[in-house]
């Protein structure tokens, strides 16, 4: 439980209180949610549930990396 509360503080601090503070990035923060917040949000939930995904993609190319050679 304190991770999650440690990663809502993360979010808070780092995107939320910039985008609302500052009006020159409320058009850049409020726009396309779609395209980079979301599918991020989902990839931090995909990690959390499944923490041995981390670098699954990297592991696999090195892989394929050895069995070429």
């Amino acid at each position: 439980m304190q991770t999650l509360f440690s990663y809502g503080v993360a979010l808070w601090t780092t995107l939320i209180v910039p985008c609302v503070t500052n009006t020159d990035n409320w058009k850049y923060c409020f726009n396309d949610w779609d395209v980079w917040l979301y599918p991020e949000i989902q990839r931090g939930v995909d990690l959390y549930l499944n923490p041995s995904s981390i670098y699954k993609e990297e592991q696999e190319k090195l892989k394929n990396i050895n069995i070429k050679k």
